[in-house]
């Protein structure tokens, strides 16, 4: 019932397998492939990992992947043949992993979309095929070079495939699929040349595979200008991203072998070691950008959760294993610019260099993850100390509480107890010295009036209050200046927040909250009419006003409000503004770039929680931005069953994740509600 009127791009998927026996084939032919490429793998690091402890019980330790010529620069430099037998196993192991790891994931999720089906076995095929470790087999037991042919063949075939096909299952352009026949064709002939000839292929075969694959991702590029739309560029963009990453780190690794032999000692082992250890960090782009797809944009329609810490455990460990080639990488170089015959004093300080880099690289890492993989855009630590930040809490009517300025003046008005502060003002309670009549007197704390920014912000503040004329908006009647701390004066209204309502009052009767959201909806049209996004409705920033015995909202707090035709990225930002539990998805992408319909999701929030008794996303800071750009808001019906049909669908289109799908003005918002009220 949740989904009625909410169909998008992001919830559908054009490439789903709906015929019960192809999807069983399907699944199964999947379920083959992935079996045996585990097997091949597994055989893979038995024979090398057996060889290598053959060899390397004592030295030298010469292996398929070190020759006897580079194992004496190695050994010259210093560096235990234990490292330069085990280092490239371990780094293949934990691309494997990753790659491996990240397409049983999609399988679980979607099993039932060929194209899911088909990218999530390039990523198991392709992980292992970047490794030395997967030729092992074949290098010490040439009967099974076919095994290896045809291992890095399907390979080929998968992820060509899916490279041409991503991310709708067509061909664009529709002849494109000649240029992937072709590419196929070259590619395993060059495998079968390498593999089966265990000869070289020839320079003109390497260069028609290269220039295939930068068709490839041509053809990508062309879709993402031509034919894509807003979620498919985005899917497109990774790819394109990814696939250069991925070529990128094979070319430099492909270089550092080839200059590697030319120089000698600790030069040698740093451009050896390096080229490596760049090749496999930046090959982990494929991965991470599929997940950051699939994450952020439901490819497929999948909805893949990934547990923020698994993910982190994993990258930490992976952080270890790389810090720890890492120590002995920076040891050799330090030995050979401190000319120290005794390795301590550079074994000392390359993990000085180590320990003092692993918090700020771990912190970058983490701060990459949350911007690539979970959409956030800024810091999640940083979220949880500031999203309180700029939000002026007004403070419970019975606790009289003097702020710094309590008994200054304002003007004409004396200052007496405060209403509400925050991190951008402090509301006070003034009173005409002459008339004693009340007003709420908004100031700048004293610790931001001399930032430039802050000035700004709260003179645009005010400066939009006085222009809105509305029965719903708070009335501002002008600003001013008391000991260089500016402030404005708004009327005072004895009444309790629509926050405070529905922490004390439980669920309202139906008819109020038709009456409460006609009152906001109104003031925000006239907002938007004027050419401002409010960017921050929620319950505590509505008063309400006895009327005659109705409560009357006032809709107040314009602090981050943005100005249609404001350009200003000092005032405006980029970055994520508004309240958690109320902001728009769009809000935690570009803040900058929201326009009227941002507000409209934050009031179907405020909607769905006075009918509901509360918000339909809860948690965390972390799990709070994933549910807004991720999850579909539950059935307010579930928990509210006297709601109707109508005021269901209409609250539950207002907080549709695409803006188009939303409703065109506020007020048609609360139209729909109650459309026979």
């Amino acid at each position: 019932m949740s989904n009625i009127g909410l169909k998008s791009d992001t919830r559908t998927s054009s490439t789903r397998i709906h015929h019960p026996r192809l999807l069983r084939f399907s699944q199964l032919a999947w379920l083959t492939l992935f079996t045996l490429n585990v097997v091949v793998l597994l055989a893979n690091y038995v024979v090398v990992t057996s060889n290598l402890l053959d060899l390397c019980g004592t030295p030298p330790c010469i292996t398929a992947q070190v020759s006897p010529e580079n194992l004496a620069h190695f050994q010259q430099a210093g560096v235990p043949y234990i490292v330069v037998a085990f280092y490239r196993p371990l780094l293949d192991l934990l691309a494997q992993i990753i790659y491996i790891g990240l397409a049983v994931l999609i399988y679980r999720r979607s099993s039932n979309d060929w194209m899911s089906l088909l990218v999530s076995a390039a990523l198991f095929l392709v992980g292992p095929r970047l490794s030395g470790v997967n030729i092992s087999l074949n290098q010490f037991i040439p009967s099974t070079r076919f095994v290896g042919f045809t291992m890095i063949s399907l390979m080929y075939i998968v992820a060509l495939t899916a490279l041409y096909l991503f991310p709708t299952g067509k061909f664009v352009p529709r002849w494109s699929w000649m240029v992937l026949l072709i590419h196929i064709v070259s590619s395993i002939i060059g495998t079968f040349i390498l593999i089966v000839q265990a000869q070289t292929p020839t320079l003109g075969l390497s260069l028609l595979n290269g220039g295939l694959i930068l068709i490839g991702v041509g053809f990508q590029v062309y879709r993402y200008r031509y034919f894509a739309s807003l979620t498919q560029r985005q899917q497109s963009k990774l790819v394109i991203a990814a696939v250069a990453c991925l070529v990128f780190g094979q070319l430099l690794r492909e270089t550092a072998v080839r200059v590697a032999p030319n120089l000698d000692g600790s030069i040698f082992v740093l451009v050896t070691m390096g080229g490596y250890i760049s090749a496999y960090l930046l090959a982990l782009g494929l991965p991470v950008s599929i997940a950051s797809a699939v994450l952020r944009y439901r490819l497929w329609d999948a909805d893949l959760v990934i547990n923020r810490s698994l993910v982190y455990g994993i990258v930490t460990l992976g952080m270890a294993l790389i810090f720890t080639i890492t120590l002995f990488v920076v040891d050799v170089a330090l030995g050979a610019i401190l000319g120290a015959q005794d390795g301590t004093w550079s074994l000392i300080g390359a993990t000085a260099v180590v320990v003092a880099s692993y918090n700020p690289v771990r912190r970058w890492v983490s701060h990459r993850l949350d911007i690539h993989i979970y959409g956030f855009r800024v810091d999640l630590d940083a979220m949880k100390r500031n999203v309180r930040h700029d939000e002026t809490v007004m403070l419970p009517r019975t606790e009289q509480v003097n702020g710094t300025r309590s008994g200054g003046t304002a003007g004409e008005l004396r200052l007496e107890n405060l209403l509400g502060r925050g991190g951008m003002g402090e509301v006070y309670l003034g009173r005409h010295i002459q008339t004693g009549q009340p007003f709420a007197v908004k100031m700048l704390p004293r610790e931001l009036a001399g930032m430039s920014e802050a000035l700004e912000r709260f003179e645009r503040e005010s400066q939009i209050l006085v222009s809105l004329k509305h029965p719903n908006i708070i009335k501002t009647y002008g600003a001013g200046q008391t000991h260089e701390t500016p402030y404005y004066v708004m009327e005072y209204i004895d009444g309790r927040t629509l926050g405070e309502r529905l922490k004390t009052g439980g669920l309202m009767p139906f008819e109020t909250v038709l009456e409460l959201i006609h009152g906001i909806a109104s003031a925000l049209d006239s907002a938007h009419a004027a050419g401002v996004v409010h960017r921050d409705v929620k319950p505590s920033n509505i008063l309400l006003r006895l009327n005659d015995g109705v409560s009357q909202p006032i809709l107040t707090d314009f602090g981050i409000a943005k100005l249609t035709d404001d350009a200003s990225p000092s005032i405006t930002r980029s970055t994520m503004m508004g309240t958690l539990e109320y902001v728009a998805p769009e809000q935690i992408i570009t803040a900058r770039e929201v326009d009227h319909r941002a507000d409209i999701y934050s009031l179907g929030v405020v909607a769905y929680q006075m009918m509901t008794g509360a918000t339909p996303f809860t948690g965390g800071p972390g799990k709070l931005v994933f549910a807004h750009l991720n999850k579909p808001a539950p059935d307010p019906r579930q928990f509210n069953p006297s709601i109707s049909d109508e005021a269901a669908v209409a609250v539950l289109r207002a907080m549709n994740k695409l803006p188009d799908h939303r409703f065109a003005s506020a007020g048609a918002f609360a139209l729909a509600l109650a459309p026979d009220h």
